[in-house]
C-alpha cells in the first residue's frame, strides 16, 4: 500500500509539475501573440499615421459660387474654369477673404444667389470681371458684411 501511495503521490506532483509547465507555455504563447498583436497593432498605427500626415483637412468657407461652395482644396480654381490666359476665373484668397473673378460661368445658385457669402466681419472684395444675368435666382451678390467692388461689373435686373 505505501507503494501505491508513493507512485499516487509521485504521479500528483508530476501532473502538478506539467500542469504549472502546461500554464507557464500557454502564458508564454499568449505573451508572444500578444507582444506579435501589438507589433502588428503598432505598425497598421504607424502606416497609418503617415497615410494621414500629408493630408489636410479640407476647410469649407461661407462663400458659394452658384452651387459650388469654396474649400480649402478648390480655392486656387473655384469653379475648375479657365481663361485663354490659362488663369483661373474664380479664386479666393481666405487670408485677405479676396473673391477674384474674370469673367466666370457660375451656374446654379445657393440660397437663392449667383454669388452667397456668410462670411461675417470681413470686407469681401471682388476684382475682375462678373456679368450677373438671367432670371433663375434672386441675387446676382448676397453677402452678409461689407462688400468693396473693384474692376467692372454689369448688373442687369
Amino acid at each position: 500500500m505505501k507503494t501505491l501511495t508513493k507512485s499516487f503521490k509521485r504521479n500528483l506532483i508530476l501532473r502538478t509539475y506539467l500542469m504549472r509547465a502546461a500554464a507557464t507555455l500557454t502564458r508564454v504563447r499568449m505573451l508572444r501573440h500578444a507582444g506579435a498583436a501589438r507589433l502588428v497593432l503598432a505598425t497598421v498605427l504607424t502606416l497609418l499615421c503617415s497615410l494621414t500626415a500629408g493630408a489636410e483637412e479640407v476647410i469649407n468657407y461661407d462663400l458659394w459660387l452658384g452651387e459650388k461652395r469654396v474649400t480649402s482644396a478648390n480655392k486656387d480654381n473655384i469653379l475648375d474654369q479657365v481663361d485663354d490666359k490659362g488663369e483661373p476665373t474664380a479664386k479666393f484668397d481666405p487670408a485677405t477673404t479676396t473673391l477674384t473673378l474674370n469673367n466666370p460661368n457660375i451656374s446654379g445658385e445657393y440660397n437663392g444667389s449667383r454669388i452667397h457669402s456668410d462670411i461675417k466681419n470681413f470686407d469681401l472684395t471682388i476684382q475682375g470681371c462678373y456679368h450677373a444675368t438671367g432670371n433663375d435666382y434672386n441675387y446676382g451678390i448676397r453677402i452678409y458684411g461689407n462688400l468693396i467692388l473693384k474692376g467692372t461689373f454689369t448688373f442687369r435686373g
